[in-house]
């Protein structure tokens, strides 16, 4: 790796255990992970291999038995429980498998939710969200509640809603991509442009990186 280059999240040798005895199950086994600013990197292998856990860690739902986790610089494991949830508020997007959208507020509201989380005023956190869901061509349904938008538009919503943290880190680091930059639609299909080199973090039921 370019020493130039700013890393977002270095794990090494992280280990995880579930349950005891009999029962017990070891997630993770010295996991090393490092992933750069403005890189898309796809964790993947079968079922059972760790790629939740690891996330978990990372983004300071879980603990780790051992090892370390640093996030933008900082060591996970060592902020207390408010540290992290105002962490995951402030620099963290998730896009669940559910999508997780609140059913009570409109598509723009939704995507607005962490920058009203984080103090922005509303009519500029609404204002910001309109972009993000033009830029998934859901401009004419973002006042439509989730239950109005079908499964691909629901899902739109909640990759517009990941993104929109990109805004709350422009706020303090000037060389992350634009949101407007950041997404593409070609052909009604919703890509994650980031301009840069994307890597495949293949993980074996051992925690073994088998690629890159």
């Amino acid at each position: 790796m370019d020493p130039s280059e700013t890393v977002a999240v270095r794990c090494r040798g992280l280990t995880k255990t579930y349950g005891k005895g009999p029962a017990r199950v070891r997630a993770l086994r010295g996991v090393d992970l490092t992933v750069r600013q403005g890189e898309l990197l796809m964790l993947v292998g079968p079922s059972g291999c760790g790629k939740t856990t690891s996330l978990s860690i990372l983004s300071g739902i879980l603990d780790q038995d051992d090892g370390e986790c640093e996030v933008l610089g900082r060591d996970v494991g060592q902020m207390r429980e408010r540290e992290r949830v105002r962490c995951r508020g402030r620099a963290i997007g998730f896009v669940f498998q559910v999508f997780n959208l609140l059913p009570a507020l409109t598509g723009a509201e939704n995507v607005a939710v962490p920058l009203l989380l984080a103090g922005r005023p509303r009519n500029a956190a609404l204002e910001t969200a309109g972009r993000l869901l033009a830029s998934v061509e859901l401009d004419e349904r973002k006042h439509a509640l989730p239950g109005q938008l079908s499964g691909g538009q629901q899902q739109r919503v909640a990759i517009a809603r990941a993104c929109i943290i990109l805004q709350l880190l422009k706020a303090r680091r000037e060389r992350y991509t634009s949101p407007s930059n950041f997404l593409r639609m070609p052909r009604k299909r919703c890509y994650l442009s980031f301009g840069c080199t994307i890597r495949k973090y293949l993980l074996n039921s051992s925690n073994k990186c088998i690629t890159h």
